[in-house]
C-alpha cells in the first residue's frame, strides 16, 4: 500500500493519484539490482599458459646453441699446394640432436632469406666451438 504524502491516506500499490485528495504520487525509482561482477579469472589462466608456452618454445630454440657447442665433434683439414690452401671444417653431432632439434634445423634451412632465420643463424654461429690448432 502507498501512503499519500499530502493527506496520509493509504492507496493501492498500482495507483498513480491519491483516491482521497488527488495528489499525484511521485514516481518511485526502483533501485537496480546490483550486477554480478564479471569473472575475468580465465584471462589470467590464458596469459599464464600462453606465456609459459611461448617461454618453452623460446628456450627450445635457444638451447640448440649450447647443444651444438658442447656435443659437436669437430674435424678440421688444411690442404696446401704452394700458393694456396684449403680449410675444411666439419661438425658431427650425436643422432638425438637431429631428431630433437629438427624444427630448429628446418628454420635454419628454410630456403628463404628470412630475417628470423638469418638472426637465428647468427645466434648459432656465436655458439660455434672455437677452432683448435692441431
Amino acid at each position: 500500500m502507498k501512503t499519500c504524502a499530502w493527506c496520509g491516506r493509504e492507496n493501492d500499490d498500482d495507483a498513480t493519484r491519491c483516491a482521497h485528495c488527488g495528489t499525484e504520487f511521485a514516481h518511485q525509482l526502483k533501485e537496480p539490482k546490483p550486477s554480478q561482477p564479471r569473472d575475468w579469472s580465465w584471462i589470467k589462466g590464458v596469459c599464464v599458459y600462453g606465456g609459459a608456452s611461448i617461454l618453452a618454445v623460446l628456450l627450445y630454440f635457444l638451447s640448440l646453441g649450447p647443444v651444438i657447442r658442447f656435443s659437436a665433434t669437430v674435424s678440421q683439414t688444411v690442404t696446401t699446394n704452394g700458393t694456396s690452401f684449403t680449410f675444411q671444417r666439419a661438425a658431427y653431432y650425436p643422432g638425438w640432436v637431429g631428431i630433437v632439434y629438427s624444427p630448429a634445423f628446418s628454420l635454419l634451412h628454410s630456403g628463404s632469406e628470412d630475417t628470423l632465420s638469418d638472426f637465428y643463424w647468427r645466434y648459432l654461429q656465436w655458439w660455434e666451438p672455437p677452432p683448435t690448432n692441431k
